[in-house]
């Protein structure tokens, strides 16, 4: 069913230290790995601002900031992120792939095939970004900072009549040879659970609160209305 995941990874942020879990699950689903590296253009612009600094993390003093600069960290931090990635897939026989792209992230989630999960994985203590509840990709996959290997697929169902998300968790539990269950309110520390993006348990769930979530887009989004 997840046949490949598209991981949009930020150059900048927290999640270069998950590699090894990105790669891990990834390997478990049979599904192969393209990695999009990003990097931040709001960051870069601003090491065009005459009154950028940044503080050293060795001194603790501040130092102008030049995008020049910026880009060569950035080019230096994919390249060591690339060199990791290939140690990983190729110790769990991963097909992967890379490229690199400039912009935000938010924006670039909506661009993968349909045949694609697009993968965020979030940093401790992040919350939920606002934009989920729009969602109008296909499949979008949370990983939650504390990640664990789940041994259990649960649909989370607003809607009775949702005949889409129970296939799906339906397909997904055949497949992988795991129990489904079909629930209401569910603790979103363990298990895959299967939910609509604008499903009232998602808005008050942080980074700490998930292990995996499988997010289809809100139902009106999905009829198109």
């Amino acid at each position: 069913m997840i046949q490949r995941l598209v991981w949009y990874l930020e150059l900048t942020s927290g999640e270069p230290e998950q590699l090894e879990t990105m790669v891990s699950f990834a390997a478990s689903q049979g599904a192969s790995l393209h990695t999009v590296f990003i990097e931040n253009d709001v960051l870069l612009r601003c090491g065009e601002l005459p009154c950028s600094r940044e503080i050293s993390q060795l001194t603790g003093r501040a130092r102008p900031l030049r995008s020049e600069q910026l880009a060569r960290q950035l080019h230096q931090r994919r390249e060591q992120l690339e060199q990791r990635l290939a140690m990983l897939a190729a110790r769990h026989t991963l097909n992967w792939s890379w490229k690199l792209a400039r912009g935000r992230r938010e924006r670039m989630l909506g661009t993968a095939g349909s045949d694609e999960v697009a993968v965020l994985m979030l940093s401790a203590g992040e919350p939920l970004p606002a934009w989920l509840a729009g969602l109008q990709r296909s499949l979008l996959l949370l990983l939650g900072s504390r990640f664990r290997p789940f041994s259990r697929i649960v649909v989370l169902l607003d809607d009775g009549n949702d005949t889409e998300l129970l296939a799906l968790g339906q397909a997904l539990a055949e497949r992988s040879k795991l129990p489904f269950q079909v629930q209401r309110h569910v603790p979103l520390r363990s298990d895959l659970v299967l939910a609509r993006a604008d499903n009232p348990v998602l808005t008050k769930a942080g980074s700490t609160a998930i292990n995996a979530v499988l997010l289809l887009p809100a139902q009106s989004c999905a009829d198109g209305t």
